[in-house]
Protein backbone atom coordinates (compact mmCIF):
# COMPACT_ATOMS: atom_id res chain seq x y z
CA UNK A 1 0.00 0.00 0.00
CA UNK A 2 1.36 3.43 -0.89
CA UNK A 3 1.32 6.13 1.41
CA UNK A 4 -1.94 7.72 -0.83
CA UNK A 5 -3.56 5.12 0.14
CA UNK A 6 -2.72 4.86 3.68
CA UNK A 7 -4.21 8.57 3.89
CA UNK A 8 -7.13 8.26 2.13
CA UNK A 9 -8.90 5.19 4.27
CA UNK A 10 -12.31 5.76 5.00
CA UNK A 11 -11.34 7.42 8.70
CA UNK A 12 -8.92 9.51 7.66
CA UNK A 13 -8.70 12.12 4.66
CA UNK A 14 -6.03 13.91 3.29
CA UNK A 15 -6.08 17.71 4.24
CA UNK A 16 -3.70 18.64 0.97
CA UNK A 17 -0.24 17.33 -0.43
CA UNK A 18 3.10 18.77 -2.17
CA UNK A 19 2.07 17.49 -5.53
CA UNK A 20 5.06 16.61 -7.35
CA UNK A 21 7.08 17.21 -4.59
CA UNK A 22 7.08 21.35 -4.58
CA UNK A 23 6.77 23.35 -1.70
CA UNK A 24 3.28 23.23 -0.31
CA UNK A 25 2.09 27.17 1.06
CA UNK A 26 -0.89 28.18 3.25
CA UNK A 27 -0.92 32.15 3.85
CA UNK A 28 -3.76 34.34 4.76
CA UNK A 29 -4.12 36.86 1.70
CA UNK A 30 -4.41 39.76 4.21
CA UNK A 31 -0.68 40.00 6.04
CA UNK A 32 -2.31 42.16 8.65
CA UNK A 33 -4.20 39.06 10.16
CA UNK A 34 -2.09 36.36 11.47
CA UNK A 35 -2.77 32.63 12.49
CA UNK A 36 -1.08 30.22 15.02
CA UNK A 37 0.02 26.61 13.60
CA UNK A 38 0.44 24.27 16.91
CA UNK A 39 0.99 20.66 14.80
CA UNK A 40 0.15 18.81 11.68
CA UNK A 41 -0.01 14.96 11.13
CA UNK A 42 1.77 13.60 8.07
CA UNK A 43 3.18 10.70 6.39
CA UNK A 44 5.47 10.12 2.86
CA UNK A 45 3.13 9.45 -0.08
CA UNK A 46 5.64 6.77 -1.47
CA UNK A 47 6.63 4.01 0.42
CA UNK A 48 9.99 4.60 -1.71
CA UNK A 49 10.99 6.29 0.92
CA UNK A 50 12.04 5.00 4.30
CA UNK A 51 12.74 8.54 5.27
CA UNK A 52 11.75 12.20 4.56
CA UNK A 53 12.61 15.63 5.58
CA UNK A 54 10.37 17.96 5.72
CA UNK A 55 10.78 21.23 6.56
CA UNK A 56 8.57 23.77 8.04
CA UNK A 57 8.85 27.69 8.03
CA UNK A 58 6.77 30.17 9.72
CA UNK A 59 7.08 33.83 7.82
CA UNK A 60 5.29 36.97 8.87
CA UNK A 61 5.29 39.55 6.38
CA UNK A 62 7.54 37.43 4.43
CA UNK A 63 10.29 36.73 6.99
CA UNK A 64 11.04 33.73 8.08
CA UNK A 65 9.85 33.65 12.11
CA UNK A 66 10.23 29.97 13.09
CA UNK A 67 11.82 27.02 11.37
CA UNK A 68 11.36 23.10 12.41
CA UNK A 69 12.68 19.98 10.99
CA UNK A 70 11.08 16.68 11.21
CA UNK A 71 11.38 13.22 9.54
CA UNK A 72 8.63 11.38 7.76
CA UNK A 73 8.94 7.52 7.99
CA UNK A 74 6.01 5.31 6.06
CA UNK A 75 3.13 5.43 9.41
CA UNK A 76 1.53 8.86 10.37
CA UNK A 77 3.25 11.24 13.16
CA UNK A 78 2.17 14.07 14.68
CA UNK A 79 4.44 16.61 14.63
CA UNK A 80 4.54 19.99 17.46
CA UNK A 81 4.99 23.05 15.87
CA UNK A 82 3.46 25.89 18.50
CA UNK A 83 4.44 28.66 15.51
CA UNK A 84 2.52 31.67 16.46
CA UNK A 85 1.32 34.93 14.70
CA UNK A 86 2.26 33.88 11.16
CA UNK A 87 0.72 34.83 8.10
CA UNK A 88 2.56 32.13 5.80
CA UNK A 89 3.96 28.89 6.51
CA UNK A 90 6.07 26.68 4.00
CA UNK A 91 6.47 22.96 3.55
CA UNK A 92 9.25 21.73 2.29
CA UNK A 93 10.92 18.60 1.33
CA UNK A 94 13.98 16.57 0.82
CA UNK A 95 15.13 13.24 0.84
CA UNK A 96 17.63 11.66 3.62
CA UNK A 97 19.00 9.11 1.22
CA UNK A 98 18.06 9.49 -2.07
CA UNK A 99 16.89 5.57 -3.22
CA UNK A 100 14.52 6.98 -5.75
CA UNK A 101 13.65 8.52 -8.76
CA UNK A 102 9.71 9.40 -7.34
CA UNK A 103 8.33 12.78 -6.38
CA UNK A 104 9.02 14.03 -2.71
CA UNK A 105 5.44 14.52 -1.93
CA UNK A 106 4.03 13.71 1.47
CA UNK A 107 0.02 13.96 2.53
CA UNK A 108 -0.72 16.28 5.11
CA UNK A 109 -3.48 14.79 6.72
CA UNK A 110 -4.22 16.85 9.71
CA UNK A 111 -3.50 20.50 10.92
CA UNK A 112 -3.91 21.99 14.26
CA UNK A 113 -4.64 25.60 13.96
CA UNK A 114 -6.15 29.01 15.27
CA UNK A 115 -7.20 31.68 13.20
Amino acid sequence: MSGYQASFTSTIKCVAYNGRGNPLSIYLPNPSNTFGLHSFEAMPAYYDYDQLRVSVVGFRSNMPVFIKHHVLDRSRQIFELNFEQIDKVTFTTSPIITISTKPLTFALINLNFIL
